[in-house]
Order: C-alpha cells, then structure tokens, then sequence
C-alpha cells in the first residue's frame, strides 16, 4: 500500500528545494522550476483590438496558452493530491475530448405579434404573422399561410430551407431563416455553457442565414444565403437591421493534451509527475504557436442570388483583423461574432468578433451586449473584481448600435460578482446598464444574489452602483428591469418579490419586498402599477419546498415601497406545464382585448410533494380573461391531441406528460397567436383556428410538418 501514498512524501522533497513556491491550493509547486505553469493572469474584462493580423494571431495564441496552461495545472494538482490515492484510479484519456411585417388593408384590424423583452427590438422565433399572414418553420421549410379571414386559413406557399431550420425574423417583404447545418468535420461536438440555473451543454452545428424575398407571398424567392462556421447563439432585429451572436468553441485544438500518458496519479513519484506535466505543457505551447490565423478566425461564406438566378460568392474572415478583440483576462478559446446586416440589401454583413463567451444576449435601440459565465478554477485566470472573492463571475461586452447602419461597433466591457439567469436578468435605461446575478450554488447557505449598476467610462463597463447579499440562501427564478425600477423573484421555500429603487443609479436600493409561497418564472407588465406573472406554486417543507402547479398572479406595484398580490389563480397539480414558464415567447398577452393565452398541459390527482400528477386532464391551450379589477377568469380552451415524439430527434423535448421537472417545461401547443375574434393556437403538427366566443369548436385545422424543437439540455 505505501506505492498508493507517494504524494505524501511530496512536501518534504520540495522544501529542499529552496526556490519560489506557488501555493493556490495544495499541494505546493517549485514554481522556479517549471517556468510559466504556476502564475495566473489577473486583470479586467476590458478587450484589446488587433492592430493588423499578425497582432491577432500572437493575442489569440497568448489567451489559448493561458487557458491550456491553467487548467494543466489543475490537472496536476489533482494528480499529486493524496485522497486520490485511497483507491487506485483509472488513467484519465490521454487528450481531452473534443469540445464539441407588412400587413395589408384586408388582415386583421388587430392581432398579437411576438413577445418581445423590449419595444423596438424584435426577437427570433419559428414563427410570425402580420395580421393577414402566418409565416412559420415546419418539415424543414418556411411556410406561409393566408390566415385572414380566419376560417378560410390555409397555405399559399413555401420555399425549403436548407439544414434544420430554427428561427425566423419577417420585415419589409423579407424573411431571414436561422438554420442549423452539421459541419463538414463533425465528429459529435459539444459546448457547454453557464447562463441557466444549472448551466448547460449542447451539440454543435453551424449556421445558416437564409435571406428570402416575400413580395410574392406565393412564391418565396430565395435572395442570399450566409454560412458561418459556428453556433446560433440569439439575435435581434431592430428595423431593418438584423444583429446575430454566432458562437465558435473550441475546435481547433484537439491535439492539446490536457493528461501525460506516461505517469499515473497514484504510482507514479511526485518528481516525475510534476516533469511529466510540465513537458506535456512545453509541447501544448509549441502546438499552439504553429497554429495559422486561418484556424482560429470564424468564417461567414455568403451566396447572393440576383433576379435572374445568377449565383455569386464572396467569403469574409482575414479582413476583418481589425475588428476581433481579445481580453486582457482569457477566457478560453473560444469566440464570439457579432454579424450585422439591412435585410432589404445586398450588402456584405458587417463583422466584429471577440475572444470570449455569450452565454446570454440582450439588446436595446441602442446596444447589444453579451454576456459570458465564467467559473474560477484554481490557479487560473480571473478578474479583477476589487475585494470579493466570489468563484461566479460574468463577463459583459457592449457593442454600439447604429440607426443608420447595420454595423455593430465594440464598445466596452465590464465584469460583476455571480452569473446571470437570462435575458430579463439585464436591462438598459439612461445609458445605465442594471443587471441582477446569483453567487453560488443551493443548498450553500452562503449563496445570495446582487444587483449592479455599469455605466461606460471609455473602453470599461464600470459599477457605478449596486446592492449586494440579497435573499441569502436562495437563487433568482425570475427579474425584470423596467424604466426606473426593477424587480427580482427568489426561491427556497417562499417567493420573495423585490422591487428596486433605480431612480438614482448610484444608489440603487430595495424599495419593497412580499413574500409568497412559490415562485415567479416570468415577469409581464401589465400596464404601470401591475405585474403579471406565471411560475409554480410551492408546498412547505420545513427546510425546502416542492413545487407545485402552476401559478398566476397579478401584483400591485403603484405603491412601489408596498409591493401587494391582487389575483391568483391555480392550475393543475405537480407536473402541470407550460412551455411559458420557461419561454417568454410562449407568453401571449394581449393587452387590447384583456386576454392571456397559454400552452398547458394540465395534470391533476397528485398526492402533495413530491408526487406528481396522475392523471392528464389537459393538453392544449387555455385563454383567459384578465383584469386589474377581477383577475383571472377561464374564457375557454383549446384542445390538442398529444403526438409521440420522434426518439431519432435530436432536438425533440420529450415526451408531454405529467413528469416534467419545473426547469424543463413541456407542452404540446408551443405557441399561439390572437386576431380580432379568433385564436390561433400552434402545436408541433398542428395549426388550429378558433373563434374566441365558441372556444373548443375548431373552424379551421391545418397540419404541418414537424415545427422545430428547443434543444433538450
């Protein structure tokens, strides 16, 4: 047994050394001898811009041996820590794996369009309508339908989309189709990300942008593609400028070895370990300094097809040296790209491209900003963030946009304690950025959530203001920025509704609190003194909760210092679900007509706490009637029979039953849409039309093709 336990002797051999010792962690590390694997990079998030190619290439290599050399450290001191060594452990894999609207006079006098987080600024979707029309991905083609009048609601024409088609954005007699298409050297990528509850991982495509002309809605001409090597990210439109975050991981150092074969972490003498890793490090480093521009830089490869179906190329990446920047804090290897272009041209995209993550993504008129979730690890890099401590950090990156130009121009960066739920976590107003993150993880009892404030100050994202250890003990399920003001939902047992004061951005404070049990998932505003949310219901448990239902409720927030609930209502038992509570484009309320509708699928017969439902007695879409003075009451309901789901889908969200967990909502109808009197609900195969005064009598069904899935994480 004493072979399982040389590490131990380790101390004692290096203290003889009598060099520079580098002590993160345990166990400690003759820095002096092994050059450049021990000391960490500190510093801001700010990003530096290449000045030609040859300066990118050195700034990109310098960030890919930062990053490699960190975590070969970690992996060293995992090797020469002793517990470890109780059990013999297998070796790890010698090489890391693989990182993976126009409307015309005859269309509804009124209808609902896509849920947006702020006005002016319209979000992806797989479908759209402009009050005559409805455009929408299904089978692998862009379909549109004449949907006025409603009960003669049928299709008029299509066109097929290459690859696997996800969003769609339609304006001014165009559409833009987002699609995924599997890369040429697919071998089963994947990349993980930070920016939900629990972080997740997904597989890699590239992406396809698809440019068709609609000025004949019966035949759909295609007018340009754009091929980028890297991930569909998000995107928004603002008029006629589309601005899409496409990610590239990790894919051009699969040689880097992470392991060295030769030694193991339990049999192998300290010494050798340490030589063994740092030999490992000296050949990672030269790997990656031999590696070409060409392989670190995204590429967008773009097709324009002209009247007369003439067919031209032109493809962009070493131009545009000057427009990739790199942090002063690597953050891996991967990159980002910002590609900007006016829909009713032909116009090359505009590109700027950073070194960096975007885990989640929100616009206003006047910026873009990504937002990456870093973890640290010891010994790696980090941010200087003053005197916290924290091992959460987001990283955020401001482009600046143009209402005369498609470009998107870097800004500044900017880094805060903790990670950032989604896009409702971050909110612009004033030229002040406010944004809400959670530090830690449950059950830590030390987790506890912040609010910011940044405001530019040149080439940095300062915090101007902020309020820290909100709600100890709990994480953020849902938060808004509105104007001046502010809400954040927390979660353990009770449903701590926040509002904040921002009125002063540099000193931001809590103005009023409610607790409740449950909580909220999606925050609406409902006119200037209401809150209309939807989330789960809760069951106390003493030190936990169980969720529950779902759940409704209208706050009054006049009396901004007196948060109050007016309305609630209760649906199902657990194991009810609704695509909305995970999705704000499922979410249609339609201020104009005081209606809410939403995807359900309802399940009732539970025992309490953790039981679920056993019984389906829903699945469909339910309308309500919503009001400050009376709350919510039933209008009707849609039904929709339920479909299997295809088990070779990659993208399929499983099965819709009364088994989904609150974070992965689930339910047959993904979306609907109101015109005038009639109600549009949207499932997977199925188009249905119903007029709003006989709900659950269908004047019209239309099928379709399978519309696209959310990729399950």
């Amino acid at each position: 047994m004493k072979a399982l336990f040389k590490p131990v002797a380790l101390a004692a051999q290096l203290l003889a050394l009598n060099s520079c010792w580098y002590s993160w962690g345990s166990p400690l590390i003759p820095c002096d001898d092994y050059p450049g694997l021990c000391n960490p990079t500190e510093g801001s998030a700010s990003l530096k811009a290449a000045s030609d190619c040859d300066d990118l290439r050195a700034l990109l290599q310098r960030n890919a041996v930062e990053t490699m050399r960190a975590e070969l450290y970690n992996n060293l001191v995992t090797y020469l820590e002793p517990r470890w060594c109780a059990v013999p452990i297998p070796l790890p894999f010698a090489s890391a794996p693989e990182t993976m609207a126009s409307s015309d006079d005859s269309g509804a006098s009124q209808y609902s369009t896509t849920n947006t987080q702020e006005a002016g600024v319209d979000e992806a979707d797989f479908v759209k309508n402009d009050g005559n029309y409805i455009y929408i991905l299904a089978g692998g083609m862009l379909k549109v339908l004449q949907a006025w009048p409603a009960p003669q609601t049928h299709e008029i024409g299509s066109i097929a989309i290459e690859g696997d088609p996800r969003k769609i954005y339609v304006a001014e007699d165009r559409a833009v189709v987002y699609s995924d298409v599997v890369p040429a050297d697919s071998t089963g990528r994947y990349a993980c990300h930070g920016g939900t509850w629990w972080g997740y991982c997904q597989e890699l495509h590239d992406l396809k942008i698809t440019l068709v002309d609609l000025t004949d809605r019966t035949r759909p001409r295609l007018l340009r593609t754009i091929d980028v090597n890297g991930q569909y990210q998000d995107s928004r439109r603002i008029g006629r400028n589309v601005h899409t975050v496409v990610q590239l991981p990790d894919t051009n150092l699969r040689q880097v070895a992470y392991f060295p074969s030769q030694v193991s972490p339990c049999f192998s003498d300290g010494q050798a370990i340490m030589d063994a890793f740092y030999e490992l490090f000296l050949a990672n480093k030269k790997l990656i300094e031999e590696l070409q521009l060409e392989e670190w830089l995204p590429m967008t490869t773009e097709l324009v097809t002209d009247a007369s179906g003439q067919v031209s190329a032109r493809t962009q990446q070493r131009e545009h040296c000057g427009q990739f920047y790199v942090p002063e804090v690597p953050g891996g290897t991967a990159t980002v790209s910002v590609i900007s272009f006016d829909l009713t041209t032909s116009d090359a995209p505009n590109v700027v491209a950073i070194a960096g993550r975007a885990d989640v993504v929100y616009a206003s008129t006047a910026a873009l900003y990504v937002a990456g979730t870093y973890q640290r690890a010891d010994n790696g890099p980090w941010f200087s963030l003053g005197s916290l401590t924290t091992v959460d950090a987001s990283a955020l990156h401001k482009f600046a946009l143009a209402s005369d130009s498609p470009a998107a121009t870097y800004a500044a960066s900017g880094a805060v304690e903790g990670r950032l739920l989604n896009q409702f976590a971050l909110g612009e107003h004033a030229g002040f950025l406010r944004l809400a993150t959670t530090s830690g993880h449950l059950p830590d009892p030390d987790a506890h959530n912040s609010v910011f404030v940044l405001e530019q100050q040149g080439a940095d994202l300062g915090i101007v203001g902020s309020i820290d250890r909100i709600a100890v003990g709990e994480d953020i399920r849902s938060a808004r920025f509105v104007g001046d003001r502010g809400f954040v939902v927390t979660f353990k047992k009770t449903d701590p509704l926040f509002t904040l004061d921002l009125r002063d951005p540099r000193q931001p404070h809590i103005a009023g609190e409610l607790k409740i049990p449950g909580f909220s998932t999606y925050l609406h505003m409902m006119d200037a003194d209401h809150l209309l949310t939807i989330g789960f219901d809760a069951e106390d448990m003493g030190d936990f909760a169980w969720f529950q239902g779902i759940q409704l409720q209208i706050f009054d927030v006049g009396d901004f210092d007196r948060p109050k609930l007016d309305h609630k209502a209760l649906i199902g038992t657990r194991g009810s679900s609704s695509e909305a509570t995970g999705n704000h484009l499922a979410f249609n309320y339609f201020a104009p007509l005081d209606l809410l509708a939403l995807p359900l699928t309802i399940c009732e017969e539970s025992a309490g706490g953790g039981s679920y439902g056993l019984e389906m007695t829903f699945s469909g879409l339910l309308v309500y009637d919503v009001t400050v003075e009376n709350g919510f009451s039933e209008h009707g309901r849609v039904d929709h029979p339920l479909a299997a789901t295809d088990p070779m889908d990659p993208y399929a969200s499983g099965p819709v039953d009364c088994g989904n967990w609150w974070q992965s909502p689930n339910s047959q109808v993904k979306r609907s849409i109101i015109m005038d009197n009639y109600v549009f609900s949207i499932s997977g195969t199925l188009v249905k039309v119903n007029e709003m005064s006989n709900l659950g009598i269908d004047v019209a069904s239309i099928p379709i093709p399978p519309i696209p899935q959310e990729p399950m994480y």
